[in-house]
């Protein structure tokens, strides 16, 4: 339960610090640590506690030496990786809980937070899984990111009627005035869930492992932060309405049932590894008028279609990038593991860091750019090279040859593709969602067949050269496939 995304906010570093660094004046009682903050103030807060067990009440004042000390904060990292407490009950004299301060503490399942609680910070109940319910006092005026992620089994959180910070409606936590979606707890049951109308912004990690299959996002929603549906294992599909304008980092890492993303024309800004690990995604469908990005065949570019941001492990077996593409982004099309052939423009330029990382079932890359396209860091790491055969252009190998990574490859010059470029009959379906017509263009005469998922043929045509019109209004909503020449295309029928 502890794998969270990839850019980790909490390091080992951090912990060790902790650990080694030691402030002037510490002492224990009850195998809890207390670091002394200020001699001539008489503060304490609580250091860290790796031995403490059980039961944990936290005095509002510890002696030492003859000195009273006040409680006033739990330290950073005080009860990281303990699985030995069980309960902790803070006094009203603590102000603070540092960052990570129960981190990974595996068996706390009760956790009683007085009035006088002014913060909670960063990672404080970061991976609690034994947590059920968590209640927010009045005086709680701020709460950091991640405070409660990767706690799976929060079912609710309840917050103090007269904050003036926060409020609670039916166990999900919000900002006071209904704006921002702080935390929807990870173990609250149901399947479905409509985000209110008041929120402008779902938080870091605000609905990440819920347990939902379906979530509605509302047209007041502007921003998508960063890792948002992390590890959201049973959504299947998600419409950005028009009014975000960003989708955080990771917003969308490790849904693996999702099947179905549209943007919408308002988005502005798609972070990085935002749709990584979703080996389930079909197509992702842009709206037509958005300024910034688009989507081809279920692919996502950027508008000028120079870099393949995203790129749906489903779509298909065999796939030909647009003749425009110059980048393939960061993590674009790593662990496509239906991919056996990939066929890449003479426009191509980079393949950025991890893009195709981990595409270990393919068999024929075909490249047409005369000049090897430079490789970012593990760009083809974790594929068999050795055994894949990479088709250049006449007079190219030896370029090929020459450059370390490409030249691990099984390299043929092929002189069909001075023409043809990588040899696949070109075919435009637009658009790729659709509650009424479809409609396609291709060079030569072909037959249409269309099946839903299961495999069902729903309907067959024959296609003239040129523009085609295919009307599915009167088909259930759902993706479809058609099957073109030999090739299989996806579109999304509402």
């Amino acid at each position: 339960m502890g794998n969270f995304y990839q850019k980790s906010i909490f390091t080992a570093a951090a912990v060790v610090a902790a650990n080694v660094f030691v402030l002037a004046q510490s002492f224990t009682i009850n195998k809890v640590r207390y670091d002394v903050v200020s001699a001539a103030d008489k503060t304490v807060k609580v250091g860290v506690s790796a031995t403490a067990t059980g039961e944990i009440t936290i005095p509002e004042t510890v002696q030492n030496n003859g000195t009273d000390y006040r409680v006033i904060a739990i330290g950073e990292n005080a009860f990281y990786n303990n699985e030995k407490i069980t309960g902790v009950e803070l006094p009203s004299s603590v102000k603070k809980i540092d960052a990570n301060a129960f981190m990974n503490a595996s068996e706390l399942s009760s956790i009683t937070l007085n009035e006088g609680l002014e913060s909670i910070a960063t990672g404080a109940f970061y991976s609690c899984p034994s947590l059920k319910r968590v209640d927010i006092p009045a005086s709680v005026s701020t709460i950091g990111d991640n405070a409660f992620t990767d706690s799976w089994f929060i079912a609710a959180f309840k917050v103090n009627e007269a904050s003036q910070h926060f409020k609670s409606v039916e166990g999900v936590l919000y900002s006071k005035d209904g704006s921002v979606l702080v935390k929807y707890p990870a173990g609250k049951q149901g399947d479905s869930f409509s985000v209110p109308n008041t929120v402008k912004k779902l938080g870091t990690a605000a609905m990440e492992g819920s347990r939902l299959y379906y979530i509605n996002l509302p047209n007041s929603l502007e921003t998508i932060s960063e890792a948002a549906f992390v590890n959201c294992l049973r959504l299947m599909e998600i419409k950005i309405p028009n009014g975000v304008k960003s989708i955080g980092v990771n917003a969308f890492l490790s849904c693996i049932s999702l099947q179905v993303i549209e943007i919408s024309e308002s988005v502005e800004t798609i972070g990085q590894q935002a749709f990584l690990n979703c080996p389930k995604l079909d197509i992702i469908y842009v709206a037509e008028n958005n300024p910034k990005f688009t989507s081809e065949g279920g692919v996502l570019f950027d508008k000028a279609k120079k870099v393949l941001i995203n790129f749906p492990v489903m779509i298909g077996t065999d796939y030909k990038m647009p003749a425009t593409v110059e980048e393939i982004g960061r993590y674009s099309m790593s662990n496509a593991l239906a991919l056996n052939v990939l066929r890449l423009p003479a426009s191509l330029k980079k393949i950025s860091r991890y893009a195709l990382f981990g595409s270990k079932n393919l068999k024929t890359i075909y490249c047409a750019a005369t000049i090897p396209p430079a490789l970012e860091v593990a760009a083809l790491d974790q594929m068999p090279r050795a055994n894949i055969v990479l088709k250049v252009p006449v007079g190219a190998g030896d370029a090929y040859k020459a450059t370390a990574i490409w030249k691990e490859f099984k390299i043929e010059e092929d002189a069909a593709m001075a023409t043809s470029e990588n040899a696949k009959t070109s075919v435009k379906i637009y658009p790729t969602q659709t509650s009424g017509s479809l409609f396609i263009e291709q060079e030569n005469p072909a037959e249409l067949a269309i099946y839903n998922m299961s495999g069902q043929l729903i309907k067959s045509y024959k296609l003239s050269a040129g523009k085609n019109t295919v009307d599915i209004s009167r088909e259930a909503a759902g993706i479809y496939l058609l099957k073109i020449g030999g090739e299989t295309y996806k579109v999304l029928k509402r």
